[in-house]
C-alpha cells in the first residue's frame, strides 16, 4: 500500500469523526472552543484506531487478494488445456518435486499413462489424476480413478470437486488436492505458468462491488458533511445529525472494507 494512500485514509478517518462530533457538541450547547478541542481529540482517537486496523489488514489483504487472483488464473488456464498436456506438465513437475512443492533430493521417473481413457501421472509410489474443468468433476467423472486396482496411493488434482465425488474418494482412500493446494504446490516449486491462456471469467456480484467500491466513500462523506453542516443552521438539527452521522460512518466503513 502506498504511503500517500495510507495517510489519506487516516485523514479521512479523522475528518469523518471530527465533524459529527463537532456538530453534536454544538447541538448540546458546548462553547465553540471546547467543541473544537473535544472533536479534535475524538478525531485523533479515530485516526489512531484506523491506523492499527489498516496496518495489519491491508498488507494481509493485498497478499491474499493477489494469491487468490493468481490461483483463479491458474485453474482457468489448466481447464482450457488438453488433458494430455496438463498431465505432461505435472509429470515434469513431479519428476523433480514432491506433492508439497519441495524439490526432491533425487529426481524420480514420472511418466504419463492412461487408464480407461483417462490420462494420469505415474511416479515411483503414487498416481496423480488431474481433473481440471470449468465445472467440478462429479462421481461419474472420477470413475476411471476408482476402477484402477493397483495398490498405489492415488491422488486427485482438481480445482474443485462435487460433494458426492469427494465422498467416494474418501471411501476409496483417494487423496484430493483442490485448487488452493495445487496452487501452493506449484508456487512453492516455482512452476506457475509464465503466460496464462486467458483471464478467468468475471465473477458474480459486480453490482455489489460497484455499490461498495472504495471510490464511493467520498460520495458518502460529501453527503454526510453537507447534512451535518445543515444541522448547524436548521431549527430541527437532531434528524440531520442522525442521518449525516450514518452517512459518515458508512463512508469510513466503505473506505476501509470496500472493494477496490
Amino acid at each position: 500500500m502506498k504511503k500517500s494512500a495510507f495517510i489519506s485514509d487516516l485523514l479521512f478517518a479523522f475528518g469523518a469523526a471530527f465533524l459529527p462530533a463537532l456538530c453534536f457538541l454544538r447541538f448540546r450547547r458546548f462553547p465553540l472552543s471546547a467543541a473544537l478541542f473535544l472533536s479534535a481529540v475524538i478525531g485523533l482517537f479515530a485516526a489512531g484506531a484506523v491506523f492499527f486496523v489498516l496496518r495489519r489488514k491491508r498488507e494481509k489483504f493485498c497478499l491474499a487478494k493477489k494469491d487468490e487472483e493468481e490461483k483463479e488464473k491458474l485453474l482457468f488456464h489448466l481447464s482450457l488445456q488438453s488433458e494430455e498436456k496438463v498431465a505432461g506438465g505435472f509429470a515434469k513437475f513431479f519428476s523433480s518435486h514432491d506433492e508439497e512443492g519441495k524439490e526432491r533430493e533425487t529426481p524420480c521417473a514420472a511418466r504419463v499413462g492412461k487408464t480407461r481413457g483417462k490420462a494420469f501421472v505415474e511416479t515411483e509410489s503414487e498416481d496423480f489424476f488431474p481433473f481440471f474443468s470449468l465445472c467440478p468433476p462429479d462421481a461419474d467423472k472420477i470413475a476411471p480413478v476408482l476402477g484402477k486396482k493397483e495398490e498405489r496411493q492415488k491422488v486427485l488434482l482438481c480445482g474443485d470437486i462435487s460433494p458426492q465425488a469427494e465422498g467416494l474418494c474418501a471411501r476409496f482412500g483417494i487423496r484430493v488436492l483442490k485448487g488452493t493446494d495445487v496452487y501452493k504446490m506449484l508456487k512453492k516449486g516455482n512452476a506457475l505458468p509464465e503466460n496464462y491462456i486467458l483471464p478467468p471469467p468475471p465473477k458474480k456480484g459486480q453490482k455489489r462491488r460497484l455499490w461498495f467500491a472504495k471510490g464511493n466513500s467520498r460520495r458518502f462523506l460529501l453527503g454526510g458533511v453537507l447534512i451535518l453542516l445543515t444541522s448547524l443552521i436548521t431549527p430541527f438539527p437532531f434528524y440531520y445529525l442522525i442521518t449525516g452521522s450514518a452517512l459518515v460512518v458508512a463512508a469510513v466503513l466503505v473506505r476501509i472494507f470496500g472493494y477496490r
